[in-house]
């Protein structure tokens, strides 16, 4: 961690985690505890709820939870340092200087510097656009349909049609030329610095945080490149961003709209579609897919309808079910983009497409289907494999099959023929982990996962009581968990016991930073909550049994396997230990 113990305990007890939540989403009290509907999932009844003796949050829907700080993190996408930092703001605290080496402090320096040079560029850009050098510019815009309103929204500005015009502002205001060619903003050639940028329209393009970390530049006149971007560099990495999100995640709507470009964000935004982005001129990557599942569930994809869209489409749709979104396909006609379609037609035009979007399964079969003949069994045969194959990129075993019964009744094909023929090996579809023939591994795995919840029902007790805790330590000792996740958790809740006499679980979650982890510490928190209350004796002793023989079984055998081979004082010290075990197991049963 960056920052002490103290320090992170006093910023999260600042923030009330109902207020904080209560930002965001609409609460209802109920009794001790507030629900509403979970702002991570699409959900229509609510399974969220907020409990603000103990400061923690958990949905039963969907698994998310926490404390006020993991709940910062999820919600504005932050690191634990950043979600630190938010909250204390928020809450006046004065924090330390973070504990960081000086290789990563000066790392982050540099990451400030560039994105204090881009914002002065993004101000330049913007300030150029307004003045009477940007008039072919703003009639450009014009043109488009873009109002003023809109053009501000987005930081539009102008990069005077002069190869030294950045360049020479950089240089006046005494900015660091070295660092504005690391940003890309300026090119350095024999004669010395040259703007990238020139006569064209500027996009600042905004990480989800809204800091400018680049620049797209669209050409006014006919010429090449139209499109112009940032290069790579320390802040602006093209497969890890998406024009317009940092907007588009504010709208809270379920369904993000993924279009091509620049415009067609921009033109979509105006009309009231506050969802759209778009993927920075490069075909949708798979760190693209899981930032934008952190803010919907689901998608609709909205390329041009010319080959090269439809084929970006067939590459995105794989990529999006990969991360578990919910993928439509909406290609627009009577129009080249949504930009065009919008401006000619009107947004309630646009609505009315949108609500027709195509599941993807259907466009995908819609594609295939033209690319060959259907009337020549041989063409109609190559389709079907096709389109299998990209049933096979499926992970979802259930979703898989209703890919299957759909080409089944769209080709007239039984079903059983298509899955027999798969399955064979006819037709290249790779059986799904469900489909795998049982084998002795597998049945360790089962055993295994069945194992994990019983140590995550042990811990949840452990945690929520000190009697239970008590209870299990007199029993077992402190050699309880086998996994590493359950060791850890055991390993701080001994602690919190032992200097605080009780487990704040808020105050817990803070010693897991990484958001996964904090999401896995809550469920097991929250684990016993599936059982009633009056079960919880039967539920420990049940646990315990089975954790308490295995742990104790495989102590025994260690030793009695040590004994054999050792001698004197050492002997002497397995056999006390050996004994310790066979009155522990003597113990457990009488008790359990």
């Amino acid at each position: 961690m960056f920052f002490p113990d103290e320090v992170i305990e006093e910023v999260r007890s600042s923030n009330d985690v109902v207020d904080i939540v209560g930002e965001y989403v609409r609460l209802i009290q109920k009794g001790n505890s507030y629900s509403g509907l979970c702002p991570f999932h699409n959900e229509k009844t609510s399974s969220f709820y907020v409990n603000r003796d103990k400061q923690i949050y958990h949905c039963f829907g969907c698994g998310a939870g926490g404390n006020v700080v993991s709940f910062i993190m999820q919600i504005e996408n932050l690191s634990f340092v950043e979600a630190i930092k938010y909250l204390a703001q928020k809450s006046g605290i004065k924090l330390p200087e973070a504990e960081i080496s000086s290789a990563l402090r000066e790392k982050i320096k540099q990451k400030e510097l560039l994105i204090q040079i881009n914002v002065e560029a993004a101000k330049y850009f913007y300030k150029m656009l307004k003045s009477s050098y940007g008039k072919g510019a703003k009639d450009y815009l014009d043109r488009r349909k873009i109002d003023e309103s809109t053009s501000k929204s987005f930081g539009l500005g102008y990069a005077l049609n002069n190869r030294n015009s950045l360049s020479k502002y950089i240089k006046d205001k005494h900015l660091d030329e070295k660092l504005a060619e690391k940003a890309g903003l300026i090119i350095k050639d024999s004669s010395g610095y040259h703007d990238r940028f020139w006569d064209r329209v500027i996009f600042p393009i905004f990480d989800v945080h809204d800091k400018v970390i680049g620049f797209g530049g669209r050409i006014i006149d006919k010429g090449e490149p139209k499109y112009l971007n940032s290069p790579e560099t320390d802040v602006f990495n093209k497969r890890l961003n998406l024009y317009g999100l940092n907007i588009a995640r504010k709208s809270r709507k379920p369904v993000l709209l993924i279009v091509e470009g620049y415009m067609d964000v921009i033109s979509l935004h105006q009309a009231g579609f506050t969802n759209a982005v778009a993927s920075l001129g490069t075909a949708l990557t798979r760190e693209q897919a899981l930032l934008l599942r952190r803010y919907a569930s689901e998608c609709i994809l909205i390329y041009d309808s010319d080959n090269a869209g439809t084929a970006a489409i067939l590459r995105a749709i794989p990529i999006l079910k990969s991360v578990n979104m919910t993928t439509k396909v909406l290609q627009v006609t009577d129009a080249k983009d949504p930009d065009e379609y919008i401006n000619k037609f009107g947004k309630d035009a646009f609505e009315g497409l949108l609500s027709n979007a195509m599941d993807y399964a259907d466009f995908q079969i819609k594609t295939i289907k033209s690319q060959f003949n259907m009337n020549k069994q041989e063409d109609k045969l190559k389709a079907v494999k096709k389109i299998i194959e990209y049933a096979n990129e499926l992970e979802n075993e259930l979703e898989k099959q209703m890919y299957m019964k759909k080409i089944s009744g769209e080709f007239g094909i039984d079903e059983k023929v298509i899955n027999g023929q798969a399955q064979i090996g006819n037709i290249n579809l790779k059986p799904t982990r469900k489909l795998e023939p049982k084998s002795e591994i597998a049945e360790v795995r089962i055993v295994t996962k069945i194992y994990e919840k019983r140590e995550r029902i042990l811990l949840s007790l452990m945690i929520n009581s000190k009697d239970v805790f008590d209870k299990v330590i007199e029993l077992l000792g402190d050699n309880i968990f086998i996994v590493d996740l359950h060791k850890n958790i055991f390993e701080k809740t001994k602690n919190m016991y032992y200097i605080l006499k009780n487990v704040d679980v808020a105050q817990f979650i803070n010693y897991f930073p990484d958001l996964e982890e904090q999401k896995k510490v809550n469920t097991i928190i929250n684990e016993i909550q599936n059982f009633d209350e009056k079960e919880y004796e039967k539920i420990l002793n049940e646990q315990l049994k089975i954790i308490a023989n295995k742990i104790i079984d495989f102590e025994i055998n260690d030793i009695s396997n040590k004994l054999k081979t050792t001698e004197n004082d050492e002997k002497k010290e397995l056999e006390v230990r050996l004994t310790i075990w066979l009155v522990r197991k003597t113990k457990i049963k009488k008790i359990l």
